[in-house]
């Protein structure tokens, strides 16, 4: 689940997004990378994710 608070410029992405890169084992890799293109779409500051400081370098959506 994603959530975007456009008012807010805060997108909280839980485990798809954060520092390291994201354990896969049980994903859908297909449509992982067809959602991070999606995000890349939305206004937002700030990212919030699911385990580490939240974090403005959008260039980790890539």
């Amino acid at each position: 689940m994603i959530v975007h608070l456009p008012d807010d410029g805060v997108l909280i992405t839980g485990d798809m997004l954060g520092s390291n890169p994201p354990y896969m084992g049980d994903s859908y890799p297909i449509e992982w990378t067809e959602t991070l293109e999606q995000l890349k779409r939305l206004e937002f500051d700030w990212i919030v994710p699911g385990h580490g400081p939240a974090f403005q370098d959008r260039a980790k959506i890539d």
